[in-house]
């Protein structure tokens, strides 16, 4: 009997790719106001700055961190820690991201049909728990728990993160369906717990939410 459905975020419940373009926009129109760069050079010093952060926290939440990217780049050019740039840096990035925002149709029915039928839902996610309230805000959807890998201490597809939203929710993994876009993180990592998966490849997938749920 299916008594859970828990739910990646990003790429799932929404098409990241418009986002993440809107907030590197954003990001770039200050860091060209502020530090001088042109489109080319803050690929860049984006990029790098990516890689030292990877490289650095690596496995844990904070790798995404676009406080961490931001911070880094204005080190590197300005040699110097501008507290207020860095964090205008990265609040830039988010509020145009947000902005950009829009639930796949079909989300929004499928989780209210969950609730009609008294099927507990969640959303269990890689990044920071502020960043991702933010965005499940903006998305204007309403879950029963989340469980960030920031809290969780350990990324998907590590089984701790997914341990942890079944403990929370109240269910077993062979009582819980987990839907999301990655093969590896999502899928792999709640197969191997012993849940149900169902892999999101597109917003079109959502147009048959209900096959979901079949077994």
């Amino acid at each position: 009997m299916l008594r859970a459905a828990l739910l990646d975020l990003d790429h799932t419940l929404y098409d990241y790719r418009p986002c993440h373009a809107a907030g590197m926009q954003a990001m770039l129109q200050l860091a060209e106001e502020k530090l001088g760069l042109d489109k080319e050079g803050f690929r860049t010093a984006y990029r790098q700055a990516q890689e030292e952060n990877k490289r650095l926290l690596v496995g844990t939440a904070a790798e995404h961190s676009r406080l961490h990217y931001a911070k880094l780049i204005v080190e590197s050019l300005l040699d110097e820690t501008d507290a207020a740039l860095c964090l205008a840096m990265e609040e830039s990035y988010w509020s145009a991201y947000l902005d950009a925002m829009q639930l796949y149709p079909g989300v929004s029915d499928f989780l209210d049909y969950c609730r009609e039928q008294w099927i507990r839902t969640g959303i269990v996610t890689n990044l920071t728990t502020a960043i991702q309230l933010r965005k499940i805000q903006a998305l204007g959807i309403v879950v029963g728990l989340v469980v960030t890998s920031e809290e969780a201490g350990v990324e998907k597809p590590e089984p701790g993160i997914f341990k942890l939203a079944l403990d929370r929710i109240g269910c077993q993994a062979q009582e819980a369906l987990f839907i999301g876009d990655d093969a590896h993180r999502d899928i792999a990592g709640a197969r191997a717990m012993g849940m149900r998966a169902r892999q999101i490849h597109s917003g079109k997938d959502w147009d048959d939410w209900k096959t979901f749920l079949e077994s």
